[in-house]
């Protein structure tokens, strides 16, 4: 690989990490802004208490095949 071909190279990997970094720094960004629009969201107990568990208690359905009685 000749001097051209490395500096190439390294030009494309620097090009390449300044990209990175300009998506990781918006990522961030946006990050911040979400966290703040799901910190107005507030869940209050009172207002979600079922008064009955989620999975009914009733009792299990008949076996599908005999070998499920025994």
């Amino acid at each position: 690989m000749g001097l051209e071909q490395i500096s190439s190279v390294v030009q494309t990997n620097a090009a390449t990490a300044e990209e990175s970094a300009a998506s990781s720094e918006e990522l961030s960004g946006q990050a911040s802004i979400l966290e703040s629009l799901i910190a107005q969201f507030k869940l209050a107990r009172e207002l979600y208490e079922p008064s009955e568990p989620a999975v009914a208690s009733e009792s299990p359905a008949e076996p599908s095949s005999m070998y499920e009685k025994y």
